[in-house]
């Protein structure tokens, strides 16, 4: 999968017992739709391209502005103000894959004692409603992406512009959470950047295409590595939903492999074993000789988690067949943080299934970079990955 994969599932218990995604059935304002053709979901070659069980793969391509306080680096100024099609894309079952964004035309002016900045923009993005594809769709991004000016669209907008779970909303979330299509929600032509962007589909879908399952076993051997965040730092009881998912994990694991000469360490694993056993790892011999291992682990949160984890997730991730991540994107910090991580060993095959909210529009290019540093045979990181 050409750039990075998400396996929206893998095995079809994992699909089971892991939470489900962040999600929202908020309708578009558009009502031309795009046709999708098996001919353009399928691919003949051997590359990898981008899949989705749900979502399709569009490009919205638009003309922006923004003003700010500096030209220094404008396109990460673009950037800051695209985070905020996270939380817009969101209300419509959808996110953009921000990495893969392609400006043009960047135009950089005085404006008033501040700087505008121009653009024309390329962006692919996951469209969640796969037989309902626009053709166009309408934007409204923040004009004033400095300091102060993101401040005080905040201050402005967090109440009636925002999604109706919204919590603790400041400048540094208002992004996430931003629904311009609320009920309530109205905006002064002022403050935002309005233009539409025309919708066409992607050449990264594909369809017909599996990770590398046959790779899992050539050493006769699946070694899986799921990595559990809490709801909320600090939780101590399966009331929080991320211990509540590790103790369910746990559980089914020890099930299903409980017939296969299964051991564990520790050799007693309790039925809600929680914060008191955070590092529970399986081992089982299946009827035909082949092992399978198992490590799940609880942490608070993976950018945080410090460097016993670090260490224990470097060790087991050489030679991990498949890693889980379930638990808080952070906003993007966690998904970027566990990317970082690890240790990959020469030719050694990964899957990897982050299941946090908005995953696709956070990663980067970290895992690829770690791949291709140690596979000569790899130059853009994705052979030995999905």
């Amino acid at each position: 999968m050409k750039s990075w994969p998400i396996l929206l599932s893998c095995l079809p218990f994992f699909s089971l017992v892991l939470a489900p995604g962040c999600s929202s059935d908020a309708p578009a304002d558009e009502n031309d739709t795009l046709f999708v053709g098996d001919e353009d979901m399928t691919k003949l070659d051997d590359g990898k391209s981008d899949s989705s069980v749900e979502a399709v793969i569009v490009n919205f391509e638009f003309d922006g502005e923004l003003i700010t306080t500096s030209t220094w680096n404008p396109k990460s100024k673009v950037q800051d103000q695209f985070l905020y099609t996270i939380g817009h894309l969101n209300g419509d079952r959808s996110v953009a894959r921000l990495d893969l964004v392609e400006l043009t035309n960047i135009q950089t002016t005085q404006q008033d004692g501040k700087v505008k900045i121009s653009y024309h923009a390329k962006l692919p993005v996951a469209w969640g409603k796969r037989d309902s594809i626009p053709t166009s769709y309408n934007l409204k991004l923040p004009r004033d992406v400095s300091y102060e000016g993101l401040e005080a669209f905040t201050t402005k907008y967090s109440h009636d512009c925002v999604d109706s779970g919204a919590h603790d909303v400041d400048s540094g979330s208002m992004w996430y959470y931003y629904r311009p299509s609320a009920y309530r929600c109205k905006l002064a032509e002022a403050d935002v950047v309005a233009t539409t962007a025309t919708v066409g589909l992607s050449d990264m879908n594909t369809t017909g295409k599996y990770p590398e399952y046959h790779k899992i076993w050539e050493d006769d051997a699946l070694r899986v590595v799921a990595v559990f965040g809490k709801y909320e730092d600090g939780a101590t009881t399966s009331s929080d939903a991320g211990i509540a998912v590790y103790n369910r994990f746990v559980g089914g694991i020890k099930s299903e492999l409980s017939s296969f000469s299964l051991v564990t360490t520790p050799a007693e694993v309790p039925s809600s074993p929680g914060i008191a056993t955070p590092d529970i790892a399986f081992e089982a011999t299946l009827a035909d000789g082949k092992k399978v291992y198992v490590t799940a682990l609880l942490v608070d949160n993976v950018r945080t988690a410090g460097a016993t984890f670090d260490a224990r997730y470097e060790a087991l991730s050489t030679q991990a067949d498949l890693i889980v991540y379930n638990g808080h994107a952070g906003l993007g910090a966690n998904v970027r943080a566990l990317a970082t991580k690890g240790q990959w060993a020469k030719g050694q095959y990964v899957m990897a299934f982050l299941n946090g909210c908005d995953s696709y529009t956070y990663i980067d290019s970290a895992l690829f970079d770690a791949h291709r540093a140690v596979n000569s045979d790899d130059t853009v990181g994705t052979k030995y990955v999905d």
